[in-house]
């Protein structure tokens, strides 16, 4: 199963971004079908292609920079639109964890075996407490107490895109697009109302 992992950089070198270590320790670079673009949004370039290649002892990785600090939603299409055939993209922020074991198998698992699920959403804790997904009730987003692992239908659901699991199909056939006139805040909130259709 061909996946892309999407790690978007803010003023942070590769080896001290949580997310990329994460990944590393995981093994996620040692299988063949997995392909990392590494996304260095900082005003001056702290990484480099090499770099990129050396931390993940991988040549499946590709590394971009932009210095003007362009919308993340922008980073987002550009992902979905040059790795279309993938069955999956993961989009991660540069300080996330995976504490999940044996994780590519997990991942290949439960997206294979949910043919008809298109978007797949961790729970994300912070100091303990489940951040993501939430709840939108009308312009304000509320935390679930907690969420079962397996599929859960809510009409509501909004989550921040880290950790978010996409199938490229879904969005090309339904013309969902990340909305690029916002910068930061709501582009989340934004995507999630488009796919519930």
């Amino acid at each position: 199963m061909k996946k892309l992992f999407l790690i978007v950089l803010y003023k942070s070198k590769i080896r001290d971004s949580q997310s990329c270590k994460s990944i590393v320790k995981n093994k996620l670079q040692t299988f063949s079908e997995n392909h990392f673009l590494i996304w260095d949004n900082s005003p001056d370039k702290i990484n480099t292609a090499s770099d990129c290649g050396i931390f993940f002892k991988t040549k499946n990785i590709d590394f971009h920079h932009t210095a003007q600090n362009i919308s993340l939603a922008k980073i987002y299409n550009y992902a979905f639109d040059e790795y279309s055939n993938f069955d999956a993209i993961q989009i991660f922020d540069q300080d996330s964890e995976i504490q999940k074991d044996c994780y590519d198998d997990y991942l290949n698992e439960i997206i294979f075996k949910n043919q008809n699920i298109h978007v797949f959403l961790p729970k994300i804790f912070v100091n303990g407490r489940l951040y993501s997904p939430g709840k939108l009730k009308i312009c304000r987003g509320h935390h679930f107490s907690d969420l079962p692992f397996g599929v859960n239908k809510h009409r509501f659901y909004t989550a921040i895109m880290s950790g978010t699991v996409v199938r490229p199909t879904f969005l090309k056939e339904h013309g969902i697009r990340f909305n690029e006139d916002l910068t930061l805040y709501c582009i989340d909130t934004d995507f999630f109302n488009k796919c519930r259709i």
